[in-house]
């Protein structure tokens, strides 16, 4: 993981962040839904880019 993308690192970090978030405030809190559908772009993006690749 030294060399990891800044985008995978931005991931790990948003993960983190909901699954705090989730575990203190709920799942359908608005803050962790929001971490979610972040996250959900994030990995979308990493998808495409790997199947251009």
């Amino acid at each position: 993981m030294i060399n990891e993308q800044p985008i995978t690192k931005e991931i790990a970090i948003l993960k983190n962040k909901m699954i705090h978030v989730g575990l203190s405030k709920g799942l359908s809190h608005p803050e962790t839904v929001s971490f979610s559908e972040k996250l959900d772009k994030l990995i979308i993006q990493v998808q495409h880019t790997d199947m251009k690749n």
